[in-house]
């Protein structure tokens, strides 16, 4: 749920105009690169570059090249170039910039968008990038200005409405925030597209006692587990719910209380008078900070699968606690969001049966998970979200990193401690230790960017008051 600025690359006139040969094959490069072919623009360009070292725009399309290519250090050297041989174009600071965020160097990045902007002062581009790392860095007044001045200079930023969106979700203005947050649809950084029926959207005005009302979900596994309470919210109000599931959430989401029928996804939707996106019904319901409906447990699991597990974890001899330290590696924040199993281990506290909720390992964390005499791993035997569900409820505390697991483990009311980043997704928000979605949420946060110790040294502390 975020959103980001691109790199982008500009034909302007060069320095020194390349011949016509030259020329052909820098425009034949662009075109592959606008294409999405990168490896022949990156060959092309190169070599473009090679025979003709000092032209800045082939050395900005190489380093946009790089950029979209991961070859981040690449870049950097490259666009320095550039700028180095032309330093009064404000796209070239521009393009800088985007690196430079993709490798965090944050105030590197704000350096280079501020000097764009004095050389274009008119530069939405720029404005909303600057807006985006203050977001990061959790100064959101600065972010704000900086947006707001995008958008008076081109009205239709959906990306700038987006992140505004996110700050004023983030500081708990859910009516505001929600609101902002329909630009999602008209973002090329959102994943999922609007879906199209002949039936109307449902609204805050549509009298819904009676009705049929088909929800679906938009993003992450996270996400649906998190706003499926309103399938109960509506079905209060008397509507007949339909609601669409992946298939690894259909066991633990038919214990769902009012809604009328669970649809996998990819099947055909039953008959409906009404649809909506599932992360629109806090704005169709008008949510405010203290009106989240059910912030205590609102699924359950299924008796035969506790039963199973608990026969499978055998007899407990201490507090059993589960662990979850990454999430899907593919997320954008990812890389903000979870860290290494061997940074974690050393703060566990003795006194404790500790079991590795991660259905998904990563390579840098097998070895550890495998030399550790600390932690039981189960992830080979969670087929869905049932058996995580199950595995949650046998444990006295679940610890996690801003995931679906984090997300499953508190709709069915246990106890869960969440670490997170700096600037962590709007739905944690700021600096309180607690979260008006889960009342069985305690949060920790970093208080310096990327850097966990904190959080492990605070979890550590409170582990040992349990023991």
């Amino acid at each position: 749920m975020s959103s980001k600025p691109t790199n982008k690359s500009y034909l302007q006139r060069p320095l020194k105009p390349l011949p016509a040969d030259a020329l052909l094959q820098f425009n034949h490069a662009l075109n592959y690169f606008q294409s999405g072919e990168l490896s022949i623009a990156k060959i092309m360009c190169e070599d473009v570059v090679l025979k003709h070292p000092k032209n800045v725009d082939a050395l900005n399309l190489l380093s946009v090249i790089y950029s979209h290519n991961k070859q981040l250090d690449l870049s950097l050297t490259t666009i320095n170039r550039a700028i180095a041989i032309y330093p009064m174009h404000p796209d070239f600071f521009f393009n800088r910039g985007v690196t430079q965020e993709h490798l965090l160097q944050f105030d590197d990045a704000i350096s280079s968008f501020q000097k764009a902007l004095q050389l274009r002062p008119k530069y939405p581009d720029a404005l909303y990038a600057l807006g985006y790392i203050y977001y990061r860095k959790g100064q959101l007044n600065l972010s704000k200005n900086a947006i707001d001045k995008a958008i008076l200079y081109q009205p239709n930023f959906a990306n700038a409405f987006l992140t505004k969106a996110f700050i004023h979700l983030i500081e708990g203005d859910f009516q505001e925030g929600f609101k902002l947050y329909q630009w999602r649809w008209k973002s090329e950084s959102h994943d999922s597209q609007q879906r199209i029926f002949q039936q109307p959207i449902l609204t805050s005005q549509t009298e819904i006692a009676g009705k049929r009302i088909f929800i679906y979900g938009e993003q992450g596994l996270g996400d649906t587990i998190q706003f499926c309470r309103y399938v109960t919210h509506l079905s209060d109000q008397g509507a007949q719910v339909y609601l669409e599931s992946p298939s690894s959430l259909l066991p633990i989401l038919s214990s769902l209380k009012g809604c009328h029928q669970l649809v996998l996804q990819g099947d055909a939707a039953p008959d409906f008078d009404y649809h909506a996106p599932l992360l629109e019904l806090p704005a169709i319901c008008q949510t405010e900070i203290h009106t989240i409906p059910y912030t205590q447990a609102y699924l359950t699991n299924a008796p035969d699968k506790l039963m199973s597990w608990n026969k499978k974890l055998g007899p407990k001899t201490k507090p059993r606690i589960g662990l979850v330290w990454s999430g899907n590696a593919q997320q954008a924040n990812d890389i903000n969001r979870s860290f290494l199993l061997s940074d974690l281990l050393p703060f566990l506290p003795e006194g404790f049966e500790y079991f590795s909720l991660q259905k998904e390992v990563r390579e840098e964390d097998a070895q550890s998970l495998q030399s550790s005499t600390k932690i039981q791993h189960l992830g080979n035997e969670l087929l869905d979200f049932s058996d995580t569900g199950a595995l949650c409820e046998l444990m006295d505390l679940v610890i996690s990193v801003d995931t679906s697991v984090a997300h499953l483990s508190a709709a069915l009311g246990k106890r869960t401690w969440v670490m997170l980043s700096l600037v962590p997704d709007w739905r944690w928000l700021l600096e309180i230790k607690d979260n008006p979605w889960y009342e069985s949420v305690t949060v920790y946060r970093q208080t310096n960017f990327r850097d966990w110790t904190q959080v492990f040294s605070d979890i550590r502390k409170d582990l040992l008051l349990l023991v």
